[in-house]
């Protein structure tokens, strides 16, 4: 195990901001509805195909969650997708890897770690352990076309959802929309998978003392838990033209009213009659 004083000044601050930046992220990921079932989700993240047959005709059946959940999900991960981010994910297994680099299960860790993400991640890494290659010919147009699944599933995520990249549509719009989407769905459940198991290990190192963490990091709020809110106020009226304060610390003048009576539930006076029903 080493200590953070063991680590340069300069290479300690952005170690340290990278990984605080990440579990601000990842916790964002964790909250989301997807992340409730980690079982489901590696089963989404591995994208299999499930074998139908009545004997006389066979189908490959592919089940994912609805594509509004998805593409909330891509939103969440994106930024651990693209490397210029401070939370993208090598980047924070490096500053991982500095933390604990007198430790070797974090070494090893980190190194299997990022072996899987650019398994998935890198359409030229020889470990892929997904590889389809998608072709298409319209007989109408004659235009055919060769893309394999993580070229379609990027053009989802940059060219239908987070990003109206003209080029990335162009180039994938033979394929559909169906077949980006397939796509793409086991790459942002895999993204989402190993961002939480990456959490989990930081939480460790934390508890550890390997990295420390201030507890804003580990307890702010992240997402919304309800969209419904409710402030207690009170509200002041005076007549139109009266100036308003220059700022929020300014005091109320003489001419400016408590009107909390006026939004008050209006209460009926037993002493007035009651309306009689209108009819036509």
């Amino acid at each position: 195990m080493t200590s953070s004083s063991q680590i340069p000044p300069r290479a300690l601050a952005l170690h340290q901001h990278r990984i605080e930046a990440f579990v601000v992220r990842a916790r964002r990921v964790e909250a989301h509805s997807l992340a409730r079932d980690r079982g489901k989700l590696n089963e989404f993240s591995r994208g299999g195909l499930k074998v139908v047959s009545d004997g006389a005709t066979l189908a490959l059946v592919r089940s994912f969650p609805d594509e509004e959940t998805m593409e909330s999900a891509a939103a969440r991960v994106r930024p651990i997708l693209l490397s210029d981010e401070d939370c993208y994910l090598p980047s924070v297994l490096k500053s991982i890897k500095a933390f604990g680099r007198d430790d070797d299960k974090v070494k090893d860790q980190s190194k299997e770690a990022l072996a899987r993400w650019q398994s998935r991640t890198s359409s030229t890494d020889p470990n892929r352990p997904v590889g389809v290659q998608v072709l298409v010919h319209d007989t109408k147009t004659g235009q055919s076309g060769s893309m394999n699944e993580l070229q379609l599933a990027l053009a989802w995520i940059y060219g239908d959802v987070v990003h109206h990249d003209s080029g990335v549509r162009a180039g994938a719009a033979i394929f559909g929309l169906r077949e980006r989407f397939f796509a793409a769905a086991p790459l942002i459940t895999y993204v989402m998978y190993e961002t939480l198991l990456t959490l989990d290990w930081i939480r460790v190192m934390n508890g550890a003392g390997l990295i420390e963490l201030p507890a804003s990091v580990l307890e702010d709020e992240v997402a919304l838990e309800t969209t419904e809110v409710r402030l207690e106020a009170t509200a002041y009226v005076a007549e139109i033209g009266t100036s308003i304060p220059t700022d929020a610390t300014s005091e109320l003048g003489p001419e400016w009213q408590d009107a909390s009576a006026l939004f008050a539930p209006k209460t009926p006076d037993p002493t007035e009659p009651e309306e009689p029903p209108h009819t036509s």
